[in-house]
This record gives structure tokens, sequence and C-alpha cells, in this order.
């Protein structure tokens, strides 16, 4: 059985809501969890009327102003403290998003949103203890998963550097990424969590990296 993609790029090392790529952390309020409905496609898929794209950034932006001071507090921390305090601001964050989504989106999108938001944050996503609970992780595969999650992060952070300067090089990398990311994923879980897993996510969908423009030099 083939699972849903596998993606790095979620709530441990979050970008800005917007269409750029993931970049390495640093000092600044941009580092909130990615919307996807604004990803490649994202919104026709849902079928997202243009009232609902406005009222969903909306929240979004309602969102991270109250909580931009925080995120700030957090990247300005020593990098051994940072990713945990990111982590729980990451999940306050999406709590807040999710319940005033909800707020916009038909029931069948809002089911439709949570797998694709599962299937967008991989690794990351079975950091989140309802995941663990319903996939039944074991004991030795949640002390293993913090490998998976650094990797996993690690590649993203290396695939959207050079991104930035190459998007041809960047979607290369991203396709390497992808294949061996499903390979370590199908390997992390058993053949009946991976069932289940396939339920939680539903239908694929192939998300694609949009990369920004490198910072200037100075």
């Amino acid at each position: 059985m083939r699972l849903a993609p596998v993606f790095g790029l979620g709530v441990l090392l979050a970008v800005a809501g917007s269409s750029t790529a993931q970049r390495a952390a640093q000092p600044t309020a941009n580092n909130y969890p990615p919307q996807i409905y604004q990803m490649n496609d994202v919104a026709k898929s849902l079928n997202l009327s243009p009232e609902q794209m406005r009222d969903l950034n909306g929240v979004s932006t309602g969102v991270q102003g109250r909580l931009a001071a925080d995120y700030d507090k957090a990247m300005a921390m020593p990098e051994r403290d940072r990713a945990s305090q990111l982590q729980q601001l990451n999940r306050q964050y999406m709590t807040e998003w999710n319940r005033g989504a909800a707020k916009v989106f038909t029931d069948p999108q809002v089911k439709r949103y949570q797998q694709l938001q599962y299937q967008y944050g991989g690794f990351n996503t079975l950091l989140d203890q309802s995941v663990q609970q319903q996939l039944r992780l074991t004991d030795d595969q949640r002390k293993a998963l913090g490998d998976s999650v650094q990797w996993s992060n690690q590649q993203m952070q290396r695939i959207n550097q050079q991104g930035a300067d190459n998007a041809q090089r960047g979607m290369d990398l991203y396709r390497d990424y992808q294949k061996e990311s499903q390979d370590r994923f199908t390997k992390f879980l058993t053949p009946e969590q991976q069932k289940t897993w396939q339920g939680m996510t539903g239908e694929q969908y192939n998300f694609q990296p949009t990369f920004g423009t490198p910072p200037a030099k100075r």
C-alpha cells in the first residue's frame, strides 16, 4: 500500500504564513506555521471561494497579531531552548487558527483540510499526542521520533536555502527528499499503523515548494 506523501515542513521549524518556503530559524516574528490553504492550488482543491480566502486570511492575521510578541521572544531565546518553545507556540497557533477557520470552512472542507495538514506535517505531525494515540505509537517509536523530525527539518532547511538561490536545484533536492522521506516514514510505521495513517490523511496531495528570495549579502 502506498502511503500519503510525507513532508518535513511542519510544526517544529515552520515559516511565515505565506507562499515562501521554509528558511533556517532566525530571530523574526515571521516564523508561524505554514498556511497550506495559500499553497499551490490547495484553495482550488478545497473549492474555497474568494470570500472564504478573505476570511481565512483574516483569521491568519488575527492569530499572528495576538502571538507576534511571543514568537519574537521565542526566536530571541538561546538555540537550545528555542525549538521547544516554538513547538509549544505552534500548537497554540494552530489550535487558535483551526478554531477560527472552522467558522469559515464547510464541514467537508474542515475534514479535508485536517487531512492535508497531517500530510504536510509528516514526521512533525507525529509529535502531536492525539496523533500518537490514534496510531498507537510504541514507546520505542516515540523515543526514535525526535531523530526523524530533526533529519526532516535539517533537510528542508538545506533545500530551501539552496532553492532560494537556484530554484531548479531546490526542486531536484526536494524530489530526492520526498523519496527518502517516504521510505523512512514507511519503515517507521507498522503495517497496521500505515493503514490508520492512510485513513487519517485521505487522498494524496502533491505539495510543491515555492522558494523565496535569498536575503541580501552584507
